[in-house]
């Protein structure tokens, strides 16, 4: 297997409270965006990059400083 790495950026944070959000299946639900916001923070990489292969669009997540602008390196087959 191959090894891949990709960078997660945040160029426009979300503004709005997570502790305001509504509870959903994979994290809280933004009613100003009218988005499920995927709660990243106790995620391991390898899990960051199959959420991240499986979605389709955009993904609004929730991270720890440590998880962002760094190489997230994961497995490819």
């Amino acid at each position: 297997m191959k090894k891949k790495s990709f960078q997660l950026k945040v160029n426009e944070p979300c503004h709005e409270s997570w502790n305001e959000m509504t509870n959903s299946e994979k994290g809280r639900f933004c009613q100003s965006c009218q988005k499920e916001v995927i709660d990243f923070t106790s995620l391991s990489d390898r899990a960051i990059a199959q959420t991240f292969k499986k979605a389709k669009g955009n993904v609004c997540g929730r991270f720890n400083d440590f998880q962002l602008n760094r190489p997230i390196v994961h497995e490819s087959t």
